[in-house]
């Protein structure tokens, strides 16, 4: 019985653990592909100006 809780126990830290890891990883490549899409927008708006001056 003792086996079993520390087993259990020890499988729902790891659970708890790669959930934690996985909605971090999840807000950072969030973060990224928002950095990522204003940087194509000012890339884009400068093209786009460029493009009307010439």
């Amino acid at each position: 019985m003792i086996i079993v809780l520390i087993t259990g126990t020890f499988i729902m830290v790891i659970a708890m653990i790669t959930g934690i890891f996985i909605m971090i990883i999840a807000m950072i490549t969030g973060i990224f592909i928002m950095i990522i899409a204003m940087i194509a927008r000012l890339i884009t708006r400068k093209s786009t100006d460029c493009h009307q001056t010439n």
